[in-house]
């Protein structure tokens, strides 16, 4: 029987998996299945993320960003602010730049680049709508 701690340390060796798809594949199963904890979802979206499956890794820190990983213990303020840069990358919507502004993790790098994305993401949907 699979255990939270098992998917913890097989998370750590996915990208060093000889068949990373079938990695990634048994470890969003048992994420769905009994879960993780938070770092594990990051650490799956990063590798989804690196295999080209955006779509897939999006899922996987809007989870992260839903359960509000700045008030977190088990997560380090970099995480939260990652995750969050993460899902303004990643996302067409900008729905969470309240989370972002809200947030405690507001100060570290990955925070403040996504601030930035969203300000971005904004002007171009500006610049759209003029031209």
């Amino acid at each position: 029987e699979l255990t939270p701690n098992d998917i913890v340390f097989f998370a750590e060796l996915l990208e060093s998996s000889k068949d990373m798809k079938k990695s990634v594949d048994f470890c969003e199963d048992a994420l769905k299945k009994i879960g993780a904890p938070l770092k594990v979802y990051i650490k799956l979206a990063d590798t989804l993320y690196r295999m080209g499956r955006e779509n897939d890794a999006l899922k996987f820190y809007q989870i992260v960003a839903s359960l509000k990983p700045e008030t977190r213990k088990d997560l380090t303020s970099e995480d939260a602010g990652w995750t969050y840069y993460m899902v303004s990358r990643l996302s067409k919507e900008n729905n969470f730049s309240h989370q972002i502004n809200n947030g405690k993790a507001k100060n570290d790098i990955y925070s403040k680049s996504a601030e930035v994305v969203l300000k971005e993401n904004d002007i171009q949907e500006r610049m759209k709508r003029i031209f």
